[in-house]
């Protein structure tokens, strides 16, 4: 939900009990005003009453009848002239029900008798009015929801607009992008305080990655010298007749070591490259083609584990990329196949509706995607495994604008390169 349609809710939230308490004032403040007025309405025909009844000597009871709201009855004795205001129902005749009036009980005494006197003022019906009144509010709160959804849509268009350009930008933000991060031209303090501070860590953020990829680089690009040197002084050394046995297998194992020391430099030179976007030229090649030369190439490693490879394509898929890359791909899903499988195991390669599925046995059970493809996050416990393979590979689909995903099924780790949807 979006902040400007919280906000709004809580604004309705909000006036609906405030309406609630505006509606209760307002019919307790015009129900005493009635009531006042209706008062001081009833006390002047006490007194238009009084001067009549002190003027005219006649029979009151023919006087009785002249206004039925007024109610004379003469009493033998003097009475107070107290005012009392009350209200009362009277059944009116012609609709037959009762309709609420206000009372004024008093004595009035003159030289002819003493009287009392009830007059009776109609006044508005207290259902009336409360429906009057809230349904006037009601109207007010479905307008004011109205004016707020305008005005929001309003400031969402105008107010918001930097704020939302800005998260525009970040959603597309990538940093191996080379392009200037744009200065938006805000006047609302916070979002340009809030653009500016964007600003200073995106150029932070690349300015360090592009650092980081240069060192990478620079550093594989280094060591290439000195560990061919070492190889090749290694082996000088394993040819020499004066080494002892024991002097010999340490070698071997000095050898070994450098080797995966060149492996570890060549695959960190190669995601250099593939970040660096090296590799740039793109040709129309058949997959089942790359395929097939992966499975050449690696086929003396098959049989040494005694691991059977077995492919399947249903239809051809032509793909344009760059030959090179795609084949490291391939190869490096391959070999990964083959070095965690178990010996008698199987490798499965499949092509069907352009998609490419190589699924192996293993002795390992599911493993977690989400560290599957991260760099030196080997979830093995392979010594000659530097958990770069599938990170290249990883790579090598998202530059080629393929998806590399993984699944564990019928106890196969099953690795599916497809189009991007």
């Amino acid at each position: 939900m979006k902040l400007l349609t919280k906000t709004s809710i809580s604004y309705v939230l909000v006036a609906i009990p405030l309406m609630l308490l505006a509606g209760y004032l307002t019919y307790y403040i015009i129900n005493n005003e009635t009531d006042q007025n209706i008062d001081e309405l009833l006390l002047i025909r006490k007194h238009k009453l009084e001067q009549y009844l002190k003027t005219h000597s006649l029979d009151v009871a023919n006087y009785l009848h002249f206004d039925n709201e007024i109610i004379i009855q003469p009493t033998v004795e003097n009475g107070t002239q107290a005012l009392i205001y009350s209200d009362t129902l009277v059944l009116e005749e012609q609709e037959n029900e009762l309709e609420p009036y206000r009372k004024l009980y008093t004595f009035i005494n003159t030289p002819h008798g003493s009287y009392e006197v009830k007059i009776l003022r109609s006044k508005l019906e207290q259902d009336e009015l409360l429906f009057g009144i809230f349904s006037g509010l009601i109207v007010l709160l479905f307008f004011l929801i109205i004016v707020l959804l305008i005005i929001n849509w309003i400031v969402a268009r105008t107010l918001w607009r930097p704020f939302y350009s800005i998260l525009n930008r970040l959603t597309q933000f990538r940093i191996d992008k080379t392009e200037v991060y744009p200065v938006t031209n805000i006047t609302t303090s916070e979002f340009r305080i809030l653009d500016e501070t964007i600003n200073k860590m995106i150029a932070k953020m690349q300015s360090d990655f592009r650092n980081q990829k240069e060192f990478v680089s620079n550093a594989s690009h280094e060591l290439l010298t000195p560990i061919a040197v070492m190889q090749s002084k290694m082996e000088l050394l394993i040819q020499s007749p004066k080494l002892a046995e024991e002097e010999m297998e340490l070698v071997q194992a000095l050898g070994n070591s450098l080797n995966q020391m060149t492996r570890l430099n060549n695959s960190l030179l190669l995601l250099s490259k593939i970040e660096n976007n090296q590799f740039i030229g793109k040709e129309d090649v058949l997959v089942e083609g790359l395929v097939s030369n992966a499975i050449e190439q690696l086929e003396e490693y098959a049989l040494n584990k005694n691991i059977l490879i077995t492919s399947s394509i249903s239809s051809s898929w032509n793909l344009l990329v760059n030959k090179d890359l795609f084949e490291i791909c391939i190869r490096n899903i391959l070999q990964n196949a083959i070095k965690h499988n178990y010996s008698g195991g199987r490798v499965n390669i499949t092509i069907t509706n352009n998609t490419l599925t190589i699924s192996n046995t293993s002795h390992a059970t599911a493993l977690d995607p989400n560290l599957l493809f991260k760099r030196f996050s080997s979830q093995t416990k392979q010594k000659d495994s530097h958990g770069l393979g599938l990170a290249i590979a990883y790579e090598i689909t998202a530059a080629c604008h393929l998806k590399l995903l993984y699944n564990y099924t019928e106890h196969l780790h099953e690795f599916k390169i497809s189009y991007k949807k």
